[in-house]
């Protein structure tokens, strides 16, 4: 390093993340490596003699609680912050939001935040703008080329928190000063777009193997298309500005500049679950269990191995038995083992030994430790789609499931908060970068159509929120119950002048959009019923004709039709299949079509 740093040197970020780095290796790398081999299940991490067996209720806990989390998109609701920003700015804000999120597959990407935040303590998420260009040699100014936009999008992208140091001079991750992202490129990409790389060399650090790059017979030519470079992306949260810095090119930015994106806090997002008071790192939620489920392991591993070497034995002297049929006859070894001795050491010729059985503590303290598990993670069997050892009654069932849910609301809510801190900076860039008018599919007053949008549709300052819970998995049973009840309580309200306070085709498409319903079986329901509705009246019987009721009663008089109802077929016809009664919307819902 240089012996005199200023902050117009790289040197100075060089220092500051080798100093930051050496911290996080006490007190987060090899720890957050280690949990990561418990999540895989590798608890035994070196090779041992005894047969060992892995019971990973690490894993099992971890997938239990991720879809009870962060199992679906929400649906990002905006309202205005200000008096200056117009409804239809919201309204455009809204749909854009909303379409980007998807657009964005932003689920995927935070599913493995909170994955992140469960093994190692906390996540991270980055967020910036991508603008693909292509080159049109052929325009009217005669230049050689012009760049054309041919994509842009706002993406958020998974960070792994092992390639992240910040400054650690603070005890509150929100009070940080910089934070500094390490990744590889080629050396051939870092020369063509960076300067100042005439010292950088590179390093065989993406080969997968230990050989030799000139075991692989590649020219030298090709050399920097294999080696890569470690660069640091510094982002100076005081002073607004973005480094890129090379361990191989010290004392020289490859690049420098104020950064582009107008978040309070910068562009990473840190999800965590378990902050600790005054400690910059927070608690995993596996570190808690861990040991316990090595002692589990270690508790089931001795049993196996006690049962594989507690076999009876059978020692028996050489020559003992007349021939090896007769041998076979006597030794049935499928439960037991036999050893051979010699000399006459055995005094009848064959002697048999019992080893002591199994201790019967050691399958009490399997249990306990099982026990303690389930406390600790505050996970039990049926969340993990386990049977109880013991029988549960459905009362208490439902408390234990209650129980449970309260220690995931915790977790519900700190994702719901990072999803709207997401959201705000995603909608931020959108402010500042969206140049191409973006078509996006917008419902009002029951109708969708497609609107043109740009950045000047959503200008002004927003807030955003999402129900809680809406990133959860729903549990559809319930909810329809519930909604079933309320539509037959809704659909009978009536305003003073008998019309409807619900509107019904609204509010079949609503909930049949919230259960999962496709577009074509919701246009199918809702033709079905428009057409039923443009039936023509039947038509009065003509003057001098039988009412069907009259006919009716001149059937039964001559002897035939007896009591037949109206529109029953003529005498002599047999009776025609009549189709069954379209479910209603309530009995749709109970039998979770198209979900």
């Amino acid at each position: 390093m240089s012996t005199q740093l200023t902050k117009t040197d790289s040197g100075l970020w060089l220092a500051r993340i080798d100093a930051a780095g050496k911290h996080f290796k006490e007190n987060f790398y090899e720890k957050a490596k280690k949990l990561r081999k418990f999540y895989k299940g590798e608890h035994f991490p070196d090779s041992m003699a005894d047969y060992t067996t892995v019971i990973n209720y690490c894993f099992s806990i971890v997938k239990a609680i991720l879809p009870q989390v962060y199992y679906q998109d929400p649906y990002l609701f905006i309202t205005a912050a200000d008096e200056t920003t117009d409804t239809e700015s919201v309204s455009a804000a809204e749909a854009i939001l909303n379409y980007f999120w998807l657009k964005a597959k932003t689920k995927r990407q935070i599913k493995k935040v909170v994955l992140d935040a469960m093994i190692y303590g906390y996540g991270i998420l980055k967020q910036g703008y991508h603008t693909k260009t292509v080159k049109n040699d052929v325009t009217e100014t005669a230049a050689d080329y012009t760049e054309l936009i041919e994509e842009e999008y706002p993406y958020s992208i998974r960070t792994s928190p092992l390639d992240v140091v910040f400054d650690t001079s603070h005890t509150d991750l929100d009070y940080k000063r910089w934070i500094a992202c390490k990744y590889y490129l080629p050396l051939s990409e870092v020369k063509k777009k960076y300067n100042n790389t005439s010292n950088i060399k590179g390093d065989f650090t993406s080969l997968a193997s230990s050989r030799d790059i000139e075991d692989l017979k590649i020219g030298k030519k090709y050399h920097d298309d294999f080696k890569m470079v470690k660069l640091w992306e510094v982002q100076d949260l005081v002073e607004g500005m973005i480094y890129v810095v090379c361990e191989e090119e010290e004392g020289k930015y490859l690049r420098k500049e104020e950064c582009p994106y107008e978040i309070p806090g910068g562009n990473y997002r840190f999800l965590m679950f378990n902050e600790v008071p005054d400690e910059i790192f927070p608690l995993s939620d596996l570190s808690q269990i861990k040991d316990l489920n090595m002692e589990l392991n270690k508790t089931r591993s001795q049993l196996l191995n006690h049962r594989a070497k507690s076999q009876r034995k059978i020692f028996y002297e050489e020559g003992i038995f007349a021939n090896d049929k007769a041998k076979k006859d006597f030794l049935n070894e499928d439960d037991m083992v036999s050893v051979a001795l010699r000399d006459g050491r055995l005094k009848d010729g064959v002697q048999l030994f019992n080893p002591q059985m199994v201790d019967a503590n050691l399958y009490n303290i399997d249990l306990v430790l099982r026990d303690d598990i389930n406390n600790v993670s505050a996970v039990g069997y049926q969340q993990r789609a386990a049977e109880s050892p013991t029988e549960k009654t459905a009362t208490e069932a439902h408390i234990l499931d209650r129980n449970a849910n309260l220690r995931n609301s915790e977790r519900l809510d700190a994702v719901s908060d990072f999803c709207v801190d997401a959201a705000r900076g995603m909608l931020k860039i959108l402010q500042e970068y969206l140049t191409d008018e973006v078509a996006v599919k917008v419902a009002q007053k029951g109708d969708d159509r497609w609107e043109k949008f740009n950045k000047d549709s959503i200008k002004g300052e927003f807030n955003i929120r999402i129900d809680v819970g809406a990133t959860a998995k729903p549990n559809t049973g319930e909810d329809r119950a519930m909604i079933a009840e309320f539509a037959q309580t809704a659909l009978g309200l009536q305003r003073p002048d008998g019309s409807p306070v619900i509107n019904h085709e609204g509010l079949a498409k609503v909930l049949a959009e919230k259960y999962r319903f496709t577009e074509e079986e919701i246009e199918k329901m809702l033709g079905e019923v428009e057409k039923e509705e443009e039936k023509p009246p039947e038509e009065p019987p003509q003057e001098g004709e039988p009412s069907p009721e009259e006919m009716a009663q001149i059937l039964a008089m001559m002897g035939g039709g007896q009591g037949m109802p109206p529109g029953a077929p003529p005498m002599g016809m047999a009776p025609q299949p009549q189709p069954a009664p379209e479910p209603t919307l309530e009995e749709l819902l109970m039998m979770g079509g198209g979900y």
